[in-house]
């Protein structure tokens, strides 16, 4: 996160706080105590130098049967690259489109959720190692 953005938010939200007698907080207070992150270091260099981010790595769900694919590809062994820009900052097709051409070359296959709100069509020509689909369960 560009901790420019937190100290905007800061002084915007200072005159609510010293209302209160107390004094805003470095980055708005969102890095006051642990905050765990998923994103790795190489990809959030900023939340190295905070003392209260924790790295976390998200696990895999333990499920009594792998769950098959709502998906085919051509070479099924190949690695599969789920590609997905999260919840939230899902609506930059043209990034979507750039990963998707970045691996298209690649020996893996590329399984990308786009968002419900996002058409799978847009994306197109897709590449014949990706599938495209508004959601599919993570798990």
């Amino acid at each position: 996160m560009d901790l420019s953005v937190l100290d905007l938010v800061a002084d915007a939200a200072s005159p609510i706080w010293r209302e209160f007698g107390i004094d805003v907080p470095p980055a708005a207070g969102v890095y006051a105590a642990t905050t765990p992150t998923i994103c790795p270091a190489s990809l959030d260099p900023a939340a190295v130098e905070l003392a209260g981010a924790q790295a976390i790595r998200p696990v895999p769900v333990p499920l009594a049967e792998p769950q098959a694919l709502p998906v085919s590809f051509a070479e099924p062994d190949r690695p599969l690259v789920y590609l997905t820009l999260g919840t939230f900052s899902n609506n930059d097709i043209d990034l979507f489109c750039l990963v998707l051409t970045a691996l298209d070359n690649e020996p893996v296959n590329v399984l990308a959720t786009i968002g419900r709100d996002n058409d799978p069509p847009a994306l197109a020509p897709i590449p014949d190692n990706a599938r495209v689909k508004q959601f599919i369960p993570p798990a």
